[in-house]
């Protein structure tokens, strides 16, 4: 799997449910960063630098994310996918741990 880190983050914490026990995206995200060891961290924000850099169109990076197992759609809150990614990162570089 080329982004093992980041199928963890998509597929376990934005599940077809995941705004059952959080409120918003950034909600979801931080709930990631709380309950994952630090390395884990680190190493998603690099894999998904590294996607962002890797993907072109705005189309397939969605897809890829849906890959990913995300079922999260950053246009529902007027946001496009490589936007949501770019805050994503901010946030998962942001956490001192």
């Amino acid at each position: 799997m080329q982004y093992p880190n980041l199928h963890d983050l998509f597929g376990a914490y934005f599940h077809q449910d995941c705004f059952d026990d959080s409120p918003t995206a950034t909600a979801v995200v931080e709930l990631y960063v709380s309950e994952s060891p630090n390395d884990e961290v680190r190493a998603a924000a690099q894999e998904l630098r590294d996607l962002i850099s890797r993907t072109g169109s705005e189309a397939e990076l969605a897809a890829t994310v849906a890959d990913l197992g995300c079922y999260y759609l950053p246009t529902a809150d007027r946001l496009t996918t490589r936007a949501w990614l770019d805050e994503v990162v901010r946030i998962l570089d942001g956490k001192e741990r």
